[in-house]
Formats: structure tokens, C-alpha cells, sequence
């Protein structure tokens, strides 16, 4: 007779059920210090969300699967082999006998861990919760058959994302190196964006960004206002159009608010050119800066050239502290306004800016529909991938044992 599983599928007859304690051993891994962790070294460290570096020493030996412990991306699953350190902000599951650690990976990405997630400001899972759920387990042999079942169908998928997303960062490059030809001309090598990157074409003007652009801080005293977000690729948006990312503040009292036509920068992630034109009323983050035009320049062209190869550079050389990114103690550096307002904006005239406008956004908007859709096919490969995994180790697939 078969059983009833906690994936909502009745257990084929040689499968049971038990508490992932019963399965394999969840610990969360060892504290480890930033100032011990480099580009390179012997062994790697992986946090809750990957390997973050290299260390000298380790805490594991083996094949292992970690479950992120902490973050936005709690309950996400890697897999660790050899030696390596795990942080503790991973949790590290190690099968009992009778388990193979391919299937575990397998069942643990099948189980959506992120819900379990319990904290809103600093969202993480409990080993112990996790530790009591209910998994359907099948036999051994069954087990290596769903594992080697999943190796070679979730390759082909993987392949087939990666082709696509190739294509998006081809189209990306196009659409950047579109847009410096079209607003920048022919840049020269090595120069700062300013006078070094731009060739200024006849009644073209370098103006500071701090003579084209002011600092707005107008703060919400409602927070009923529609939340808007800054996009790497699609600009300033409304954050409900990002799709399952969550907002964790409690209240929208205080935030920035902001006109369609104002500049919207994400003073954080600048290097990657996270900023746009609102074009619609709405409130942003407080760690956001909003710019309104004085003259000569629309905040749509500005948002052009800011995105260029050139001025993204220009902005990562300009944020305070940038080697300080990517280390998880330190509190990531901001693009502080009056730094922003030193670089040198190429400033065409009125009819000229205007036609440059039309052009860029008749050609950028048909490559973004074309990355829009390899991304939207990349999104239901994924999906697929997710389904392929969850049906397979629930006993859902007709798997032969030996296969």
C-alpha cells in the first residue's frame, strides 16, 4: 500500500517517510573572520549563498550539501566536496549511512527551505525546524537512480540557460556599445569619462553633473505612495513589477519621494548602473538619491550616459571604499552626491538631444524585448528544472531502480 508524502504525492510501496533528522546531519558551519578570507588560497570557503573565498585551514573533508543559513537567500543548496570551510552561515547536511548525498542535495532544493524562513529584518531558518520535517525517503538503489536521472537531465537544462544567458550578455554589450557611440563617440583608452572618454561633436558642451542636476530629499509622510525601484536593466520601476522579491520595512514613512522626470540612483549598486528617470509619481529607499533637472538636460538622457561602459567606471572609481564590497562584514560604500556632481555630462543641444532620444529608445527597446524574452525562457527552464527535481524525488517519475 502506498503512503501519503509531505510533497503531496502518494509514496510508491518501497519508499517511507521520516524526519530529515533520520536522513542526515544538519550543523551549522564555523565562524570565520573576513580578515582571513582571499581571492586565492588552498581551501574554499562557502557561506550562505556559495563560495565566498579561500582560507588556509578547513573544518570538512568530503561530499557535502549546505543549506544558505541567513540572508534574503536563506534555504538556497550547494553542494561541497574535499576539503573546505564551511561559515556560519551555512548549514552543512552530511547523509547517514544508506543516503547518497546526490539524492540529498536533490530533495533538500526540492523542499523550498527559504518558507521556513523566520525573521523579516534578517530573514533565516532554524536548523532544528528544518532537522523535523517530514521527507519521503526511497532505497538506496532508487535513490542513485533518481541522482543519476537528475545529473543528466538537469545538465542538459543548465545548458541550455547558460546558452541563453549568453545571448542576454551579448545583447547587453550591444545595447551599451550602441549607446556610447550614439551619446560618447569614439572614446579614447585609459581616460576618465569626462574630457578623456567623450568626443564632443560640433555645439556639444561638458557640463558638471552638479550644474545640470540638484539633490531633492523630500521624505513621505504617509508611505501610501507607490514603491519604486531602481532596475540594473529596466531603470526605475515600480517594485511590485520585480516579481517575488520582498520589501522587509515595516513602514514606508520617510522614504524619498520622487517626480516623473527626477533621477533615481541606487547610491549602492552604481557600478553596475542601477539608476534611471522616474516616470511615474512614487516613493524610493532613503539610501537612494533623487536629482531633479535644472536646465539643459532631461534626467532620460542623463540616465543614457550614466549608463554607459565609461561613466559606470567613472561612478566605481568615484564610491568611497570599493574594495570594501565584497567583504560580508563591512556595510557596503555608497556614490556620495557631491562626488556624482564632479563628472562631466556631454550636454548636446535641445532638437539634437531629443532626436538622440528617440533613437536610443527605438533601438535599446527592441534589443530589451529580446532580452526580455530570453529571460522570461530562461525563467520557465528553471521552472521546469525545479518541477523535473521535485517529481523525481517524491516518487511522482516512473524511475527504474537500476537504471
Amino acid at each position: 500500500m502506498s503512503r501519503s508524502s509531505t510533497l503531496g504525492a502518494s509514496l510508491p510501496p518501497s519508499w517511507h517517510t521520516a524526519t530529515l533528522r533520520r536522513v542526515a546531519s544538519l550543523k551549522a558551519g564555523d565562524a570565520i573572520t573576513s580578515d582571513v578570507i582571499s581571492d586565492e588560497g588552498e581551501y574554499p570557503v562557502f557561506g550562505g549563498n556559495g563560495i565566498r573565498g579561500y582560507t588556509p585551514s578547513y573544518t570538512h573533508d568530503g561530499s557535502h550539501v549546505l543549506i544558505g543559513r541567513q540572508g534574503a537567500l536563506c534555504g538556497n543548496v550547494n553542494f561541497a566536496s574535499g576539503r573546505f570551510w564551511a561559515s556560519e552561515h551555512a548549514v552543512v547536511a552530511t547523509p547517514v549511512d544508506g543516503i547518497n548525498v546526490r539524492w540529498l542535495g536533490a530533495l533538500l532544493q526540492s523542499m523550498n527551505l527559504n518558507q521556513h524562513s523566520q525573521s523579516a529584518a534578517q530573514p533565516g531558518i532554524s536548523v532544528d525546524l528544518v532537522a523535523r520535517l517530514d521527507v519521503p525517503v526511497p532505497p538506496l538503489i532508487t535513490q542513485r537512480a533518481i541522482a543519476d536521472y537528475l545529473d543528466r537531465d538537469t545538465a542538459r537544462i543548465d545548458a541550455l540557460v547558460a546558452a541563453k544567458e549568453r545571448m542576454v550578455a551579448l545583447l547587453e554589450e550591444a545595447r551599451g556599445a550602441f549607446a556610447t557611440d550614439a551619446l560618447l563617440g569614439s572614446p579614447v583608452p585609459g581616460g576618465p569619462a569626462g574630457r578623456g572618454q567623450v568626443t564632443l561633436r560640433p555645439g556639444w558642451s561638458l557640463i558638471p553633473f552638479r550644474r545640470l542636476f540638484r539633490e531633492i530629499d523630500v521624505r513621505s509622510e504617509t508611505g501610501s505612495e507607490t514603491l519604486l525601484s531602481v532596475s540594473q536593466t529596466r531603470g526605475v520601476i515600480p517594485q511590485s513589477d520585480l516579481g517575488e522579491r520582498r520589501q522587509y520595512a515595516e513602514t514606508l514613512v520617510g522614504y524619498k519621494t520622487c517626480l516623473p522626470g527626477d533621477l533615481v540612483v541606487n547610491r549602492m549598486w552604481v557600478y553596475y548602473g542601477a539608476l534611471g528617470a522616474a516616470s511615474t509619481p512614487g516613493i524610493v529607499s532613503p539610501d537612494y538619491a533623487v536629482f531633479t533637472p535644472m536646465a539643459r538636460l532631461s534626467a532620460k538622457f542623463a540616465a543614457y550616459v550614466l549608463r554607459t561602459p565609461a561613466y559606470v567606471g567613472e561612478m566605481t572609481r568615484l564610491v568611497r571604499g570599493i574594495g570594501a564590497a565584497f567583504q560580508d562584514a563591512v556595510r557596503k560604500p555608497r556614490l556620495h552626491p557631491s562626488e556624482m556632481g564632479l563628472i562631466e555630462m556631454p550636454v548636446p543641444p535641445p532638437d539634437e538631444e531629443k532626436a538622440l532620444l528617440r533613437r536610443l529608445e527605438t533601438q535599446t527597446d527592441a534589443m530589451m524585448r529580446r532580452i526580455a524574452l530570453l529571460n522570461q525562457s530562461t525563467e520557465l527552464l528553471q521552472e521546469r528544472r525545479q518541477a523535473l527535481i521535485t517529481a523525481a524525488v517524491s516518487g511522482q517519475l516512473d524511475i527504474l531502480e537500476a537504471a
